[in-house]
């Protein structure tokens, strides 16, 4: 298990950070899926992110095995290892994330939702 994981009998939890650094792993993987090769100062333009940050992600994802990474002169680019299994992997466990930021939040109450939850308590009592 990674350094945010605990294992609770058949569910695991993750930490926060945790969660942000693989959806951000996610993302620049589907970034050089996309273009097959991309600089990593093109992916740091890309997602705004500093040059640093995108440097210790593509790093973690080398040694996770999705990605090569090369030089050529002072360049440093990225492209896919064909390796499908570690990214079906990767695809399942970011799915269930998905799912939850894909939930719609509620902001504000409409006045419609307000009445209606009144009214349920009015017939209750």
């Amino acid at each position: 298990m990674g350094s945010g994981e605990t294992d609770k009998g058949w569910a695991m939890t993750y930490n926060a950070n945790e969660i942000r650094a693989k959806i951000l792993r996610r993302k620049i993987l589907e970034l050089i899926v996309e273009n097959y090769v991309l600089s990593a100062s093109l992916i740091s333009h890309a997602l705004l992110l500093s040059y640093a940050t995108v440097l210790r992600h593509l790093r973690i994802l080398n040694e996770q095995g999705y990605i090569e990474l090369y030089k050529e002169g002072r360049t440093l680019y990225a492209k896919i290892k064909e390796n499908s299994k570690q990214i079906q992997i990767l695809n399942s466990e970011l799915e269930g994330f998905k799912k939850l930021s894909d939930k719609p939040l509620l902001t504000k109450y409409e006045p419609s939702t307000i009445a209606k939850t009144k009214a349920k308590k009015g017939r209750s009592n």
